[in-house]
């Protein structure tokens, strides 16, 4: 099923992305980087600047989830969802969530 672009890949996707490519310019005071945003623009230069910070969105959320997953996985030996299944887990056990 294909999905349709809405007010929150609109909200959550571009808007990050729009935000990161700003700090990025304002932040390390790259002037490329600051010129070629078009951030007082025409309809045309809105366009793309949507395009680029959604596409600048989906990378983010690559790298995110790779970081994500490889400290999840190194540090606590697994996701939380699937740790508290392991048979030697004894967090949500009867003995550990009975009152005393």
């Amino acid at each position: 099923m294909l999905s349709k672009f809405d007010l929150y890949d609109f909200i959550a996707g571009v808007i990050p992305g729009i935000f990161f490519l700003w700090s990025l310019g304002t932040v390390l005071e790259v002037d490329a980087l600051r010129q070629a945003l078009p951030l007082a623009g025409g309809s045309a230069e809105t366009s793309v600047l949507i395009v680029v910070g959604y596409i600048i969105e989906l990378l983010l959320q690559g790298v995110n989830q790779l970081i994500t997953e490889n400290l999840l996985l190194s540090i606590w030996g697994g996701f939380p969802s699937a740790r508290y299944l392991l048979y030697e887990n004894q967090r949500f056990t009867e003995s550990s969530t009975r009152p005393t």
